[in-house]
């Protein structure tokens, strides 16, 4: 929580970090700043890699989530969702209910399919979110990234769809 004057240390324009530039600036100038220590996971989602690495955290069970569905050896299922028999699963996987995931589909790393979500088949995945009702194409490679409304956004510019 700030205090409404914090807002007058920072710039109208551009663009201004809170932990590199604000804070310091503030014990610079005497003001009052106030910590609390937690001990439970907490994190930066603050860039899409942020984002990427704090799902992968929750999928490797590094942070207390709740996951509806049955737990198996690769991670969690939602008994309405569809896993191809053929799927070659290498990784941890989270697939909520009523998703479909193709034939021949190879999962690798952490990923995450949210409700609704198509994923036809011959695809690869590797350290991906898929998001509620996203459809990824047959043969699409998907590394590193968070396919969210209708786009493919790269943490580590590699997302190739054929």
């Amino acid at each position: 929580m700030l205090e409404p004057e914090v807002f007058n240390h920072i710039p109208q324009t551009g663009m201004y970090g809170f932990g590199r530039q604000l804070f310091p600036l503030l014990v610079e100038r005497g003001c009052p700043v106030l910590g609390v220590e937690l001990t439970d996971y907490w994190t930066d989602i603050g860039t899409l890699g942020d984002y990427l690495r704090a799902n992968c955290d929750a999928i490797n069970g590094l942070v207390a989530v709740p996951v509806k569905g049955q737990k198996t050896d690769f991670g969690w299922i939602a008994p309405d969702a569809d896993l191809d028999d053929t799927c070659k699963i290498e990784g941890r996987l989270i697939l909520d209910s009523h998703s479909k995931v193709g034939r021949s589909v190879r999962i690798t790393g952490s990923v995450a399919i949210g409700a609704g979500a198509t994923i036809a088949d011959n695809c690869s995945l590797e350290d991906c979110v898929i998001f509620p009702g996203e459809h990824v194409a047959a043969r699409s490679v998907i590394s590193r990234s968070v396919v969210a409304y209708g786009k493919i956004v790269s943490c580590a510019s590699v997302a190739k769809v054929v």
